[in-house]
């Protein structure tokens, strides 16, 4: 296929989007059909506003559930409601939103392996400042904050162009240069690697001109395109690629509750339209939740996108790198199968960096792709060379590329959105424990409406 509007490419590339499109609408039939079997349905208006939160991971999970109040329910915009716990009639605090249907409605939630627990919105009082624990039927709830517990509790969160921080984290900005510091509070230690080229997140980006750009010459030894990308061999990117890293520009602070702050951070990004980081603090966990938010621009020269994760584990002592191949926990470039590429490497649900007595999980439920290697062009180093002692220097997810034309769109160019959640600490003490935790943060909590008795 020598051209991108060639008929056989854009097959291929219709192909794989229409498997795709089966398995996900298969997935989401089963998921509906188990969430029937638990009491999900459509609610009548006479009924009563009720959720179930389930963890269906077989360990414990730290997280929000996410209500969802449509304005059929209410009149949303001026409601100040109280979300309880019907079994026991205990005040859960919250931190709601507005939102395109409606409001959302979140809540700090720990649940137990398979642990489930159900939850009321009545409409209250905004003066109302109840906050505990609640125990219901054996299964601890712990949760903090409400958007009606007072300033005590709010002030636990800080948000502006310069800085956002929680009682566990403070992350630092700098015009230009984005993330300058991802510091621990608690334990008193920065957990960004030293000699970093690049600030977590930022985004870093190549291309390789083609002259002729497009001539459209259906013959491979004639078509510039092809040929420039036959010369690349395993570099992905020619040896004039141009580099560019992103430039933060704005910091807007979209949210600032008692549960949780969330703050945008604007890029300059060349080869993106817009590029914007959105980072959540939240009040009473050692996590911080990402989402990276992009419009591509179309390209017709071999281009990639990564993202920096210049993360560490903190403190003294070793800073290993793993990552889940397979149901296996392996460590890039030290247990590698001999001559094996150590450029890059494809992870399941997420990276961990492990020390003596902490570590750092980064979970990447939409973004498997790392590169470990150098982004400039050179010879690749494969397992067994000198160059790769020591395990890999810097770390970034590789987000998009148009090098891969048979298992990729000749283009990325569009909408896009990736996630990752970060979250550190001493609780993370193997690499076992930390995929573990990224399994986890991938899944979260799931909660849904379900069908109650009329009120």
């Amino acid at each position: 296929m020598g051209s991108p509007w060639d008929l056989a490419c854009k097959a291929v590339g219709a192909g794989k989007s229409a498997q795709a499109t089966k398995a996900y609408h298969l997935v989401e039939d089963a998921i509906e059909e188990a969430l029937s079997q638990r009491g999900a349905g459509v609610p009548s208006p006479e009924a009563s506003i009720r959720y179930r939160a389930i963890n269906p991971r077989p360990a414990t999970v730290r997280d929000v559930a996410r209500l969802t109040l449509e304005y059929q329910d209410c009149s949303v915009h001026d409601l100040a409601l109280v979300v309880r716990d019907p079994a026991t009639g205990l005040v859960v605090p919250h931190q709601k939103a507005d939102s395109l249907r409606g409001l959302v409605v979140d809540v700090r939630l720990d649940l137990p392996a398979g642990g489930e627990v159900e939850l009321e919105i009545l409409p209250g009082s905004p003066t109302l400042s109840h906050v505990g624990r609640q125990f219901c039927d054996g299964i601890q709830v712990a949760m903090t904050g409400s958007d009606v517990v007072g300033a005590e509790a709010a002030s636990a969160l800080v948000a502006n162009d310069r800085v956002l921080e929680s009682t566990r984290v403070r992350i630092a900005f700098e015009p230009g240069r984005g993330i300058v510091s991802w510091f621990d509070k608690v334990a008193g230690c920065e957990l960004l690697r030293d000699g970093r080229t690049h600030s977590p997140f930022l985004p870093v980006y190549d291309v390789t001109p083609v002259t002729p750009r497009h001539d459209g010459n259906p013959v491979m030894t004639r078509n510039a395109n092809i040929t420039s990308r036959g010369r690349m061999g395993r570099n992905r990117k020619g040896p004039d690629a141009r580099h560019y890293s992103g430039a933060l520009r704005t910091v807007q602070v979209l949210s600032a509750g008692p549960l949780s702050s969330t703050v945008q951070l604007d890029y300059a990004c060349e080869g993106c339209e817009f590029y914007r980081v959105l980072l959540t603090a939240w009040a009473d966990l050692p996590r911080v939740d990402v989402s990276v938010r992009l419009l591509k621009q179309a390209v017709w020269e071999p281009e990639n996108l990564y993202l920096a994760l210049p993360f560490a584990s903190g403190g003294e002592g070793r800073n290993e790198l793993w990552v889940e191949k397979a149901g296996t926990l392996v460590r890039p470039w030290q247990d590698q199968l001999p001559d094996s590429l150590a450029d890059f490497t494809c992870v399941q649900d997420g990276v961990v960096w492990q020390g003596k007595d902490r570590g750092v999980a980064v979970a990447t439920p939409d973004a498997p792709l790392l590169q470990l290697g150098p982004l400039y062009y050179g010879p690749r180093p494969i397992m067994g060379s000198l160059a790769l002692a020591g395990g890999p220097a810097q770390v970034y997810s590789w987000l998009m590329t148009n090098c891969w034309e048979t298992n990729f769109e000749a283009t990325p160019a569009g909408f896009h959105e990736f996630t990752f959640r970060v979250e550190w600490g001493p609780h993370i003490v193997s690499p076992e424990e930390g995929h573990a935790l990224c399994r986890a943060l991938n899944h979260g909590i799931r909660s849904f409406r379900i069908r109650s008795v009329s009120v």
